[in-house]
């Protein structure tokens, strides 16, 4: 078998762990469950979606399907600047570079001080669309990030269950009330800080 049927496969278990889950089924607020099922679930053939499958090689399902989801997420919030906190390649730039193509990604050091980082994202001001990776001085960058933030801030925090740190650092983003709204999509969370809303964690079977 192939590694993608691998992947897939091996996916199995966490499809039917949250199959009730799908869609935005049972969720109460109309502004989560558009981005649910217009963002997150959106099932419409994007014009660039076959371009960039030819474009972006030597990847899984997985991570075309992650691709496919920032390119939407690019798409809906149109930033000017894509911060990526990471010390490793982004293979998703591409996708999220089609989303918005007035977006410029911006590469943030993991090992910067908590006023580094303040006095970087003062020079960005607002950042709208933020890639996290759980590594380096990731608690202090998002402090800073929630300190700039608006209403339409979005952070993606990646690989949310890679391994029993990475769900624990992930459990602690939820818990902390200056998260607004969380959503877990087994394989990445997406954190906003609108204080407009409701704390919500909403589980999201991706």
């Amino acid at each position: 078998m192939t590694s993608n049927v691998i992947g897939r496969l091996k996916n199995i278990p966490v499809w039917f762990a949250r199959c009730r889950h799908c869609r935005g089924f049972g969720v109460q607020s109309p502004w989560a469950y558009a981005f649910i099922r217009y963002v997150i679930g959106e099932k419409w053939p994007y014009y660039a979606y076959e371009h960039l499958d030819k474009v972006v090689e030597n990847i899984g399902w997985r991570d075309r399907r992650l691709g496919r989801l920032f390119f939407r997420i690019a798409n809906y919030c149109r930033s000017s600047v894509v911060l990526d906190f990471s010390s490793g390649e982004n293979i998703y730039e591409e996708y999220i570079k089609a989303g918005s193509v007035k977006s410029r990604i911006v590469r943030v050091s993991t090992d910067m001080t908590s006023a580094d980082y303040i006095s970087f994202l003062d020079d960005m001001c607002v950042p709208g669309f933020v890639m996290l990776t759980l590594e380096g001085r990731w608690r202090s960058f998002l402090d800073a990030i929630r300190r700039s933030a608006d209403d339409r801030t979005l952070v993606v925090v990646r690989n949310i269950n890679s391994d029993n740190e990475a769900r624990q650092c992930w459990r602690e983003i939820v818990g902390d009330e200056r998260n607004i709204v969380t959503f877990d999509l087994y394989y990445c969370g997406i954190v906003f800080f609108d204080k407009k809303r409701y704390k919500q964690n909403y589980i999201v079977n991706f």
